[in-house]
């Protein structure tokens, strides 16, 4: 694959508050992004990264409460030969640990392109450390063309259309960490392409589901594929 030849970061900020136990630290930085690869016709001028942070843990670390967002925008470039300008990302995350238990609240993901939703991910769930369970769901939406299209420019000039994703998955850890299954669906809708270098006219669109489970026993060393 091509290599990014030249990454540069610049206007890089930083400041952090009360980093010890039993005190509500913060943490927030910040910088710019430069990028450039001639071979892949990829030159970002500009990307802006800003993160906001805060972290409790007491002395024991018995208790934790971890919370925190970050954003990439204003993008200046092209990547592949498609302009930048318009995409966004935004990620937020709080995760809080109470003894045992560890709870991940929706730790989410959200793509956008002119102010306007590309794809958004969300992840949560809660461990038991103790115990040596627990269960976590992935759910990922409105994936469509705005985000496809980026990812097709890397593959060369592939326009997705009017497709559009969505994907529901699951983690169950269990028996004191010796088995672990992961289970989801991938819907897809409308698929079409249109890649002029491969093919003259676009494909007929067609609906299709992909759905998988995997089991893993760690103490019967035995992995089984149940569903494919």
């Amino acid at each position: 694959g091509n290599l990014i030849r030249n990454v540069s970061l610049e206007n890089i900020g930083f400041k952090m508050t009360d980093m010890q136990p039993d005190k509500d630290a913060k943490m927030s930085f910040s910088m710019n992004l430069k990028m450039e690869d001639a071979p892949a016709k990829s030159k970002i001028d500009r990307a802006e990264i800003q993160s906001n942070s805060s972290l409790f843990f007491s002395k024991d670390l018995s208790k934790l409460n971890m919370g925190g967002e970050m954003s990439l925008n204003n993008f200046d470039g092209t990547f592949q030969g498609s302009r930048m300008e318009g995409y966004a990302m935004q990620a937020d995350v709080k995760l809080t640990k109470d003894k045992d238990k560890i709870d991940l609240k929706p730790f989410s993901i959200r793509f956008e392109h002119k102010k306007e939703t590309a794809a958004s991910m969300e992840a949560a769930g809660i461990y038991d450390q103790k115990k040596g369970e627990g269960q976590f769901n992935l759910d990922v939406k409105n994936i469509d063309k705005k985000l496809l299209n980026l990812i097709g420019a890397y593959a060369g000039n592939i326009d997705f259309r009017d497709t559009a994703m969505t994907y529901k998955g699951d983690v169950k850890i269990s028996d004191q960490n010796n088995k672990l299954e992961i289970s989801g669906a991938l819907d897809v809708k409308r698929f079409s392409i249109l890649a002029p270098q491969y093919l003259p006219k676009p494909t007929e669109e067609m609906d299709f589901s992909f759905i998988h489970k995997m089991v893993m026993d760690n103490k019967a060393q035995v992995l089984s594929i149940p569903t494919m």
